[in-house]
Formats: C-alpha cells, sequence, structure tokens
C-alpha cells in the first residue's frame, strides 16, 4: 500500500529576495512604533504627513520620504500587525528587500532617537526642578537623588523605585549623571517602564510646587 502525500500546506516562500525569516525585522519594527501596546498603528500617506498623525510621520521627513521611496501606505487607518506584514511584504515583492530593510532600519533608529532625547528633556526637566523648586539649600546644581526622591513622600521613591534603583543615599550627582542614569535605565527597564517611573517623579514635583504656590500665596 503506497504512501500518499504530505497534506500539509507549506509555507509561503520569501517575497523577493528577502530571508527565511523576513517577518521578524517588520514585526519588531511594528513593535518599536506601537509604543502605547495598543496592538496597531496609524498610516498616512506622503501628502498627508504635515496635516495627519501617524507613529512613522511623526519620525520626520527623511523617515516619510523613505516611505515614499518604496511604495507610499495610502491609508489613514489603524493597522494590526497582520495588516502591517501584508503591506510590507508587498513592497518587497515590488522593490526588493534591500530599500524595504533599510527602511525598517531607519525607523528603527529614529524611534531610538526619539526615546533618547524625550528620556534626556524629561530627565533634564526633572533635575531642574528638583534643584530650584524642592532641595535644600537650593539651586547647588548637585542632587542626592535617593534621599530627595525618599523625602518627596507619597510613596514617590517606591512608585520610581525602578528607575533610582542603584542611586547611592547621600551621594549627589550633576544633571549629566542623572541623565545617563535614566538612559541606562531605558535600556534595562525598556522605555514604557522608565518614561513612567520619570513621569511619576515630573508629575509629584508639579504636585509639589503647585502646594508649595497655594501656601505662599495664603501668606
Amino acid at each position: 500500500m503506497g504512501c500518499g502525500g504530505s497534506s500539509a500546506a507549506k509555507p509561503d516562500p520569501p517575497p523577493n529576495g528577502a530571508p527565511e525569516d523576513w517577518k521578524a525585522k517588520p514585526t519588531a519594527t511594528f513593535k518599536l512604533l506601537d509604543k502605547t501596546e495598543s496592538s496597531w498603528i496609524v498610516l498616512v500617506a506622503y501628502k498627508v504627513r504635515e496635516t495627519k498623525f501617524s507613529e512613522i510621520s511623526a519620525l520626520g521627513d527623511d523617515i516619510m520620504e523613505q516611505q515614499k521611496a518604496i511604495g507610499d501606505f495610502e491609508t489613514t487607518e489603524k493597522v494590526f500587525l497582520t495588516d502591517w506584514i501584508d503591506l510590507i511584504k508587498a513592497r518587497i515583492e515590488d522593490k526588493g528587500w534591500e530599500p524595504v530593510s533599510n527602511f525598517l532600519d531607519a525607523i528603527d533608529a529614529a524611534v531610538a532617537d526619539t526615546k533618547r532625547n524625550t528620556c534626556e528633556t524629561l530627565a533634564k526637566g526633572i533635575f531642574k526642578t528638583m534643584d530650584e523648586g524642592w532641595a535644600e539649600p537650593a539651586n547647588t546644581k548637585e542632587l542626592d537623588f535617593a534621599s530627595e526622591c525618599e523625602a518627596l513622600a507619597d510613596k514617590t521613591h517606591i512608585k520610581a523605585a525602578a528607575l533610582i534603583e542603584g542611586l547611592e543615599k547621600e551621594k549627589k550627582m550633576k544633571v549629566d549623571e542623572w541623565v545617563a542614569h535614566c538612559k541606562g535605565k531605558v535600556e534595562v527597564l525598556g522605555w514604557p517602564r522608565a518614561q513612567m517611573c520619570l513621569k511619576v517623579l515630573e508629575a509629584r514635583l508639579e504636585k509639589v510646587a503647585d502646594a508649595g504656590d497655594v501656601v505662599a500665596g495664603m501668606g
């Protein structure tokens, strides 16, 4: 009795010069763009980049030029990962793997730059606010962050513990050291968690400042 052929469906071959695991790359890029972990992103065409938001258009005109070059995304609707993979596949089939791979690399680099810039801006703002409006003596340009965060109360040092971890009490640091510490934590914790901790510090300092203004106004 002869053996019949396998009925298992064979996977589709990689499109136009792409490697066997080609889907891994656009999947990783999608996850970087999906900052809120909502499982979707919005795409816009090059021609409406200045009037409609998308996670890619927010990265700047250079990235949008590359999008246009590989075959513009003409949708302004939400797209899920499977939609994104299909769109990328169509561009690979049309333009080849290399230009599309370069486009994905450019997105990845731009997202990383955006995170670093945002982290630096938040960290510097927190340092300045703490130095000028909370620490005593003020305006020393050096802060014992571990102790100051504990003194902020409202469980600030617990809520932002993942970011503060590694800082020694009674050891002061300058703003550049603080920024470097925060950037290092982004690499360890991931951007969403590190950003949450930075926002906790920012919000608490703002609340303390507002309370101080109210007290001063009553004096």
